[in-house]
């Protein structure tokens, strides 16, 4: 996967460029908070495809180990 030109080029850490990056796409009267409880909220209203565990899903047994 290929990191944004921003960051490619930029003297500045990674993390300043993504805060940077979301604070030009996010209008000022929201804030990054906002975006990520209404993404949230997406999630949780999507219906549920598979009902199962996560350890089913991944293969583990009772103990923890991969089938």
């Amino acid at each position: 996967m290929s990191r944004p030109a921003l960051i490619n080029y930029s003297p500045v850490s990674s993390w300043y460029c993504v805060d940077t990056d979301l604070h030009m796409y996010i209008p000022p009267e929201r804030t990054v908070v906002d975006e990520l409880e209404e993404i949230a909220e997406h999630c949780a209203g999507l219906p549920i495809l598979d009902s199962r565990q996560a350890d089913e899903i991944l293969g583990y047994d009772d103990t923890g180990l991969p089938r």
